[in-house]
């Protein structure tokens, strides 16, 4: 018997740290989409696009990953987030002429703050940790 109770807490802890390196994938990720790609120049002043499509993919590879591992609820929080990310009113509020490129991604970090929050809560309920 305590070898079948130690196999499923093995699995327990297995399936948690899978879903730990799958959220803090999509975190990184998160937290990217309000950033300019390295390997694309910076754009002269004046129209601008956010998000990046390259970031939008690293967004929707990691939200796929997610939806394998994740409880019902994350995967819901982070499918929510791309949604808002990739919305025409928050494309429009964030995007068209600017100077200041680096402005122009904080507001765009601030517009998703409430929302990448919501989806960091449901993380740690899901992997019961707190801060």
């Amino acid at each position: 018997m305590g070898v079948g109770v130690g196999w499923f807490a093995g699995r327990g802890r297995e399936k948690r740290d899978m879903r730990r390196a799958a959220y803090v994938e999509w975190l990184k990720a998160s937290r990217n989409i309000a950033t300019w790609p390295v390997s694309v120049p910076p754009p002269l002043p004046g129209a601008v696009r956010l998000p990046h499509p390259a970031n939008v993919a690293r967004l929707n590879d990691a939200t796929s990953e997610l939806q394998l591992m994740a409880s019902e609820r994350v995967a819901a929080a982070a499918k929510s987030y791309i949604d808002k990310v990739t919305s025409p009113d928050l494309v429009a509020q964030v995007s068209g002429q600017v100077e200041d490129l680096d402005e122009l991604l904080a507001r765009f970090d601030a517009l998703m703050e409430d929302q990448r929050r919501e989806v960091v809560t449901s993380m740690r309920k899901d992997l019961r940790t707190k801060k």
